[in-house]
């Protein structure tokens, strides 16, 4: 693989990541002005990996890709499902008028990256 395939490949998955957990850091971040996006691929890490070591140490499962892609369906179905419930027209909305925040930040992450 490529340098600019790897790069192209670790970032979308980043991207993945930070959508997954997205309604959460919309709700936890409220007060920032981007809602908490710029940290929505450090929280998708670290509620990922805090669950998946949960379920490896009490060992309901063992540890591998499947307790990993498990781990990313749950937690983007819960979050999910969270927002579609309760705030779906404040997300949506907020959306539409601040894509370009949006945007930028993830410019921004992948210059860095």
């Amino acid at each position: 693989m490529s340098d600019l395939m790897a790069i192209v490949y670790w970032w979308f998955f980043f991207l993945v990541l930070g959508v997954v957990v997205w309604p959460l850091t919309w709700r936890w971040f409220a007060s920032f002005w981007d809602r908490g996006y710029g940290l929505t691929k450090a929280v998708a890490l670290a509620v990922i990996g805090w669950l998946v070591w949960v379920v490896g140490i009490l060992k309901l499962v063992s540890f591998g890709p499947v307790t990993i892609w498990g781990a990313i369906i749950l937690v983007a179905g819960v979050c999910w499902w969270a927002i579609a419930k309760r705030w779906k027209k404040d997300f949506f909305d907020w959306h539409t008028r601040n894509w370009k925040t949006l945007l930028f930040e993830e410019i921004l992450f992948l210059l860095a990256f």
